[in-house]
């Protein structure tokens, strides 16, 4: 296709009619006005070494070359929103610390697993630096701000020579606002200062220079010269073929609604806190203009109030300049407050409203981001919440990186058949939740002093103890298990006298009663 041709079809593409508003997933309406700041401009962002990667920006020129397709909104301004709002900073940075942050194993695929090829996995991905878990929690916040992200695949060594110099040695994390993508899928480019970079997918078999993106046969071309490979993951949006769309596009009119709240407020405070009223005068007074065409007693009216505001808490003193030197009998100055109240209170409901948008966008628990919620009968929702989050949230995003990585890395890369690559799967603190089952389980005759000891017992020191009445089971402090039945000498044994178990009977009791 010629370079002519590939530029319509671009445009064919790209160039689409803008829609006036956009409805979000909760039926809000949003103007496109909101929208068009984050329209698609410019990139800008860091890099990371060892890397083929560049460090300015500049993408302007691109975009009318061969098959370089524009992204659907800029993201370099969708990476501003964390900056702006503490609600999608802070549910990005959990979410992704929560999907990529919690370490990772390698969890065997057959029966006798090859151990020789676990050692290889084991040496590339424990000696990289940045660590792993490091370069995925940053290409997840990439992710979760514009809906996209990537890591780069570095090989050390030329084709020709041995295959091990070959494989993958480094895996870093491209910052995804810097790069776009070719109309094949299969080649990205990097625009900064005027310098170009390319990259591959890892599905081409063939060789891409890295200064102008041209294909040559596979093995061809020299390091130094080659293309470093890239992956590319997207969150699905039926809007684009090439791009993802971050969750956060729902909750951008929110976002911008808690930035008007805010320069609101501020801008209130810059006034010393004075409201907004209205100033009535009436009566004879004077209505010469000045030079400009303004109302003196109007000028006059707004010196002294700039003179309150700068001297707060201060009297207030008007002169009316009256019609002919004289103030007439019926002159009056009146101020109106407007209701402030009314707004301190609707601002409060408005913010809380936007930020719940946020959060839900996100499908991050309130607490996890330091929010506290009560359920409908003013219980703490956090247990239900979080089984929500993790089963509809976490996991499904962690088995989407675990096929890219075991697909592109381990199988075609490592040729590793028999192990798999997996994330640690997210763990909450559920302590307390426990104490209060085996507390429920213990009254009821369903566990053991030594069953409480064996799941709590490290917490507080103990450990369990050998004896029949720590092994028996009670219902509301009242054995079940026939202690009387037993011979005294059982539950006396170690030298334990009877008084010892009516004692240990006691405290077992008082304990309990302490804690629940």
């Amino acid at each position: 296709m010629s370079k002519e041709n590939n530029k319509k079809a671009s445009e064919k593409i790209t160039n689409k009619r803008e829609p006036f508003a956009i409805v979000t997933g909760d039926d809000n309406i949003v103007t496109n006005d909101v929208y068009k700041q984050y329209a698609m401009k410019d990139a800008e962002g860091e890099s990371t070494s060892p890397t083929r990667q560049l460090s300015e920006r500049d993408f302007d020129t691109l975009y009318n070359e061969e098959g370089i397709i524009r992204p659907l909104y800029d993201p370099t301004n969708l990476t501003s929103l964390l900056e702006i709002n503490t609600y999608h900073n802070r549910c990005t940075k959990t979410k992704s610390q929560d999907i990529a942050g919690t370490g990772w194993a390698l969890e065997p695929k057959v029966d006798n697993p090859n151990e020789g090829q676990k050692e290889i996995v084991n040496d590339i991905f424990e000696d990289l630096f940045p660590p792993l878990s490091t370069e995925l929690v940053k290409a997840e916040i990439d992710y979760q701000t514009i809906g996209y992200c990537y890591l780069e695949l570095v090989r050390e060594g030329d084709r020709e020579g041995p295959r091990h110099d070959t494989i993958y040695k480094y895996i870093n994390h491209a910052p995804g606002h810097t790069i776009r993508i070719h109309q094949n899928k299969k080649k990205f480019v990097q625009q900064r200062g005027g310098k170009t970079v390319w990259f591959k997918h890892p599905d081409l078999d063939k060789d891409v220079n890295k200064n102008n993106g041209k294909e040559h046969p596979l093995g061809s071309l020299s390091n130094s010269k080659r293309a470093s490979e890239m992956i590319m993951m997207l969150n699905y949006t039926p809007r684009s073929n090439f791009y993802g769309l971050p969750n956060i596009i729902d909750a951008l009119g929110a976002i911008q609604g808690n930035l008007a709240q805010r320069q609101y407020n501020n801008d209130f405070f810059r006034n010393h806190g004075i409201p907004n009223y209205a100033v009535y005068v009436t009566g004879d007074y004077d209505l010469e203009q000045d030079e400009e065409g303004n109302y003196k007693v109007i000028e006059y009216i707004k010196r002294y109030l700039n003179e309150v505001r700068n001297k707060p808490h201060s009297s207030i003193v008007f002169g009316i300049p009256s019609s002919g030197g004289q103030m007439g009998e019926d002159v009056e100055v009146h101020f109106e407050e407007l209701s402030v109240n009314e707004k301190d209170a609707s601002f409060r409901m408005y913010r809380k409203d936007n930020r719940n948008e946020i959060i839900i966008s996100h499908g991050v628990p309130p607490y996890r981001i330091g929010i506290t919620e009560e359920g409908s009968l003013g219980g703490n929702t956090a247990k239900e919440s979080n089984t929500i989050y993790k089963e509809s949230v976490v996991n499904p995003r962690q088995e989407e990186i675990e096929q890219y990585i075991n697909r592109f890395i381990l199988k075609k890369n490592l040729e590793i058949e028999d192990w798999k690559f997996k994330l640690r799967p997210l763990e909450f603190d559920s302590k307390e939740e426990d104490r209060k089952d085996l507390e429920f389980l213990f009254n009821n005759g369903g566990a053991s002093p030594n069953d409480l000891i064996k799941n709590l017992g490290e917490s507080y020191g103990i450990e369990p103890i050998d004896h029949p009445a720590m092994n028996a089971h009670y219902i509301n402090g009242q054995p079940i298990t026939n202690l009387e039945d037993l011979p005294m000498e059982a539950l006396m044994h170690n030298g334990t006298s009877q008084m010892d178990i009516e004692q240990l009977f006691r405290t077992m009791k008082d304990t309990l009663s302490k804690e629940g």
